[in-house]
């Protein structure tokens, strides 16, 4: 059961009947509190500060139990910014409850996902401030309210206001609620697209080690990549409409077909539209239209499977007289009324055979198999269609020209003639002033003409251009090749196929060995620790060592703006995780066979993780000496 009323202290979101720990009782939900405990008693059993949870788990839909789950910070690293109730003692990382209402049990859940859902996401949006608020001591001890202020500020809160003040403060709320929902939303979308990253932040993030701000911190990218994936509008399916009729077992053919796939079939095929406008209501109703409709030979040839069956297919009087005839010509039906530009005009050579005795071949031979015209041409206005809806209706094939004037004569020489490959500027590039050079073309070459600069530079005209081409037209007309002079050393031909042949000798023996040795296998349990470890190591390390450098320049990041206090805080938590994860790797590494290969192998995997954390704590402790 659920219910909502309010209290002289505080508002009850929802209630339920529930067992925890095999004890039936009344879970309930205020803003303030996760209760659970019996009606006969006062007392709850278990308080939970509801600023204390971070995420929220639910059974799967049918499962024999309807149960919930919350996770939440631990006491022994609470945020400064929650505020511990006196009832609160919960000191396990998360609570599952079982709801036993009946019927009305997964009504209940839901209700209680739907306040749980708000509460963890103003939570997290609550975190997230506080990680960029600055730390104010004072501030925070004066605005707490003392004495009789005290009192009246809690009788205000619980008492109904119309002042405009309480209103703007209430749209702000609600603001800010919507602000984080859309961020939680965006995030689970992200976990979900990354199953490595949910990993890590169930590790990380639900275990209370890392703020969820200080998580998302330098991952705005994927977090923007999933705002515009949502952002973006879903167009038409480009799937032709291609219904397939599935038969039971009992030799029943059905086809199923919805509102939407009717609308795609009359545009797809717009006999069927003038059909159904024909023939509908009278003499035929809309399920004797579609009965019939798909025991026709129209709907056959309109398939893009199977249509052969359309000879074995029984005549329909009303059907019939909407098939018209195949679209199997040489020429198509639908001819295109505007001039196309030469240069996309797919038959732009269809007619360039005639100059020359050259016959055209296969692909451009259109109706080499008359059957196929039909679903190539349907194919063909089917991909035009979905053009013509992604470019928008307002194109009016009628009245503008692709190619004006007389395609022709027109002169395509400006579209084809590319700038990259015009030489707009003389070269300035200097010949090398090489010796062998030098020697060739000192008998057909003038003295060197210097230019402003004193740069020396070898000018040549056409007569010394000419006497170099004969001296070396001269010179390869006695050249004889030489071939059968050359040796080469066998010696070393030999060395070389010897070093490649035993390399690949090694690398068979050392695959063979890999695969028929059983310890030099990595268990997979070890091994999705070594995975773990590795990548909560390396968060880690990433948040230390952002905390402790300087910003880069230009960065005006939440975090890069910190403040001294917030950063040293933040590098100490920081270091803390990396001691355990040193521990971790110790615990690993101690669990496995002294002097086997698994261990073997498994320190060497570890041991850039650990040597880089070991750097890291020697930095921070250096610098804190």
């Amino acid at each position: 059961m659920s219910s909502t009323s309010t209290g002289a202290s505080s508002t009850v979101l929802c209630s339920a009947q529930v067992a925890y720990k095999k004890d039936a009782g009344v879970l309930t939900l205020t803003p303030e509190l996760l209760t659970f405990g019996s009606t006969s008693s006062s007392q709850p059993r278990l308080a939970i500060t509801t600023a204390r949870l971070l995420a929220l788990f639910a059974s799967k839909e049918g499962a024999s139990k309807v149960q919930l789950r919350v996770t939440l910070h631990p006491l022994a690293a609470l945020p400064r910014h929650i505020t511990l109730s006196l009832l609160d003692k919960a000191d396990e990382a998360a609570y599952s409850f079982h709801f036993t209402a009946g019927a009305s049990a997964i009504s209940d859940r839901e209700h209680f996902k739907k306040q749980l859902t708000h509460i963890i996401a103003h939570n997290r949006e609550l975190e997230a401030n506080a990680a960029l608020a600055p730390v104010d001591g004072a501030t925070s001890s004066s605005s707490e309210p003392k004495g009789k202020g005290k009192e009246r500020e809690v009788i205000d809160l619980t008492t109904n206001s119309t002042s405009p003040n309480r209103a703007g403060k209430t749209a702000a709320a609600t603001a800010v609620n919507s602000s984080a929902a859309a961020d939680f939303r965006l995030r689970k979308l992200v976990l979900q697209a990354h199953p490595n990253l949910m990993t890590l932040h169930r590790e990380l993030v639900m275990s209370g080690q890392i703020a969820e701000a200080e998580f998302w911190e330098g991952r705005e990218a994927l977090l923007e990549q999933a705002r515009a994936g949502e952002a973006q509008l879903r167009g038409k399916s480009a799937a032709m409409v291609d219904l397939r009729p599935e038969t039971s077992e009992s030799g029943e053919v059905t086809v199923k077909i919805t509102p939407t796939q009717i609308a795609d079939i009359f545009a797809e095929y717009p006999m069927v539209l003038k059909a159904y406008n024909e023939n509908v209501p009278v003499p035929l109703n809309d399920q004797e239209f579609w009965t019939r409709y798909f025991q026709s030979k129209l709907f056959n040839r309109n398939r893009t499977t199977n249509r052969s069956a359309v000879a074995s297919v029984k005549d329909d009087a009303i059907f019939d007289k909407y098939l018209g005839e195949e679209d199997d010509d040489l020429e198509p039906k639908n001819l295109q009324h505007h001039d196309i530009y030469r240069l996309l005009d797919l038959a732009a050579t269809e007619e360039d055979q005639h100059e020359v005795d050259i016959q055209p071949d296969v692909t451009m031979r259109a109706g080499r198999e008359r059957a196929a015209l039909p679903l190539m041409r349907r194919f063909n206005e089917h991909s035009e269609r979905l053009l013509d809806q992604s470019l928008g209706n307002s194109v009016d094939r009628s009245r503008i020209s692709f190619d004006p004037g007389n395609a022709g004569d027109r002169n395509y020489y400006d579209d084809i003639l590319l700038d990259d490959l015009i030489d707009h500027a003389a070269s300035d590039c200097i010949e090398l002033n090489l010796s062998q050079q030098r020697n060739k073309l000192t008998a057909a070459t003038s003295a060197s003409e210097l230019d402003e600069e004193g740069d020396a530079k070898m000018r040549m005209n056409e007569l010394e251009m000419g006497q170099i081409v004969r001296r070396v037209k001269q010179e390869m007309e006695v050249w004889e090749p030489q071939l059968s002079e050359f040796h080469p050393d066998p010696a070393a031909i030999n060395a070389s196929m010897d070093d490649m042949t035993q390399s690949i000798l090694l690398k068979v023996e050392r695959n063979s060995r890999e695969s028929t040795s059983s310890s030099g296998a990595i268990p997979r349990s070890t091994l999705d620790q070594c995975t773990t470890i590795a990548a909560s190591a390396n968060e880690f390390l990433r948040q230390f060592w952002s905390a402790v450098l300087p910003p880069k320049p230009g960065d005006i990041s939440a975090f890069a703006s910190s403040t001294p206090v917030q950063k040293a805080a933040r590098a100490e938590r920081m270091k803390n995780g990396l001691d355990r994860t040193l521990d971790r790797i110790r615990i690993v590494v101690q669990g496995l066979e002294e002097g086997s290969e698994v261990r073997a192998r498994v320190e060497s995997a570890l041991l850039p993780v650990r040597e880089s954390v070991e750097w890291a704590i020697t930095f921070y402790e250096t610098r804190t000496s």
